[in-house]
């Protein structure tokens, strides 16, 4: 992004003026002189102080002429005048679509620069020279216009390390005039309130899969660039990967059974913390318990899993003869907090 304009000095033909420096910084050039031999009668008519200066008065050949009263004018030549030339003609720009950053308004005078056509920069004479009234009018419609931008996160809390990132963004022209068009995404994430890092870029709507660790709380910032340079970027959407809390519940129970019989204890366990379902996948293990009523300590009845979906049906085989109450425990992991079931009432006969 270019933010400064180099000018040279164009004569009245736009072509360079022979004492105009020249190369590769060159942006564009402005009228300052006029080709002639040693002595230019013409140049750029200029207003001059009324008293005598050195430069004005010096006995050189510089054509001057006095108006009325006490006002002077002449003719002379210099990049001194096309400079201000070209910053004249950028205020008028800019005073056409004040939502203009300074690196935009300096590839508009670039862009509008009056050139050969299918020709571009040249070292000799940069983008062209200094057309003001193209300059207004490719202001007046130019892409000013930051984009909207919309970043998706799970959260604020998920039990689910894999988090779906999906952004998207829209692009208007300013006044009702044509976008430039959306040339960029970037997006940046951060760990445990630590600097942020870049994570992917992409140049159209999407959706990626982040994988995070349990425990850790992570900031993700979208930035947005159209073409033009405009830029969006959000503030941080936040998430903390928790392990998910979790609830057992049992569908059906066995009442009184035969003693070493087998019977089935179906339910499930549902997550409590958004995203929690996730965990299930693995096959999270349960235990079947059993407490003898008036008794101390439990027994391990059964063990199973749950399956994607969190339901389980558990192959249980009763105890010796006696009343007992029953409980599905599900034993904490990384991912899963651990929970027990509602008592179960049993009897074994």
């Amino acid at each position: 992004q270019s933010v400064g304009l180099a000018v040279g000095a164009s004569d009245q033909n736009g072509a360079r003026t022979p004492w105009s420096n020249y190369g590769d910084w060159v942006s564009l050039l402005a009228p300052g002189g006029w080709s002639s031999d040693v002595c230019p009668e013409l140049g750029v008519f200029s207003a001059i102080p009324a008293n005598q200066t050195m430069f004005w008065d010096n006995g050189s050949c510089i054509n001057t002429t006095a108006g009325a009263g006490s006002t002077r004018w002449g003719y002379a030549q210099g990049t001194s005048f096309s400079s201000p030339e070209v910053a004249g003609a950028a205020a008028l720009a800019w005073s056409v679509n004040p939502e203009l950053k300074n690196f935009q308004v300096a590839t508009i005078m670039k862009e509008s620069a009056a050139r050969p056509a299918g020709t571009g920069w040249t070292p000799d004479g940069g983008w062209g020279v200094l057309d003001a009234a193209a300059a207004v009018e490719l202001a007046s419609r130019y892409d000013s216009v930051a984009p909207e931008a919309t970043l998706t996160v799970p959260g604020p809390v998920s039990a689910d390390p894999e988090l779906e990132v999906s952004w998207s963004g829209s692009d208007a022209g300013f006044a009702g005039n044509p976008a430039s068009g959306i040339s960029s995404y970037e997006l940046f994430y951060g760990v445990d309130g630590g600097e942020l890092k870049s994570w992917l870029s992409s140049n159209k709507p999407r959706k990626a899969r982040f994988k995070g660790r349990i425990g850790s709380r992570y900031a993700f910032v979208l930035r947005i660039t159209d073409v033009n340079g405009n830029v969006t970027e959000l503030r941080p959407v936040r998430v903390s990967l928790r392990p998910t809390k979790t609830k057992i519940v049992l569908r059906s129970g066995p009442g009184s059974v035969r003693a070493g019989t087998t019977f089935h204890l179906i339910g499930q366990v549902k997550a409590l913390t958004p995203g929690g379902e996730s965990a299930f996948a693995a096959g999270a293990r349960l235990n079947v318990l059993a407490r003898r009523v008036g008794a101390v300590g439990s027994l391990l009845l059964a063990r199973g899993k749950v399956d994607a979906n969190g339901r389980f049906d558990l192959v249980v085989r009763a105890p010796a003869a006696g009343r007992y109450e029953l409980v599905v425990e599900l034993p904490e992991t990384r991912r899963l907090l651990g929970a027990y079931s509602p008592e179960l009432a049993l009897t074994s006969g």
